[in-house]
């Protein structure tokens, strides 16, 4: 490898210093696109130039696009339908200041029943928490809808 010169020495700390005023997006947006050698050999330049946050989301970013085996990959982290449903009609209630309807209740069953009975033969690890509030959500915004009017 190459020491710098005193002529390139100038323009290695200016690069540096330009390479340090990148922000996190952009380090998220290459961490996928990068082989798990690349964003080592990138996130080691972080460290060494004090970007240690920085580096750490590279590495995060591009774990979430690894695959099983791969050096940097996590397994996801496996979901609790219940725990799922139950902050998923949380966050619905949240900002409705008009009073739900009395059959809100039976809607909130056939909803969370529906949702089970949907699943089929699909895998729960495969759900995010994500998902299975968009289900929610959609629902319960047309049941409510469908409900007559007092």
């Amino acid at each position: 490898m190459a020491t710098p010169t005193t002529d390139n020495a100038a323009q290695l700390d200016a690069a540096i210093a330009q390479l340090a005023t990148l922000n996190y997006d952009t380090w998220g947006d290459l961490g996928p696109h990068l082989t798990c050698t690349e964003a080592n050999i990138i996130a080691n330049l972080l460290r060494v130039i004090d970007q240690a946050d920085s580096a750490e989301i590279l590495l995060e970013k591009h774990s979430e696009a690894d695959d099983s085996g791969d050096e940097h990959w996590v397994e996801p982290e496996k979901i609790d339908i219940e725990d799922a449903l139950d902050a998923a009609a949380d966050g619905f209630l949240v900002g409705r200041d008009r009073d739900l309807p009395e059959d809100y209740a039976d809607l909130d069953a056939a909803v969370r029943q529906a949702f089970r009975d949907s699943l089929g033969a699909r895998r729960l690890e495969d759900l995010t928490y994500a998902e299975v509030a968009a289900y929610y959500v959609a629902h319960m915004s047309a049941g409510l809808a469908s409900l007559p009017k007092p």
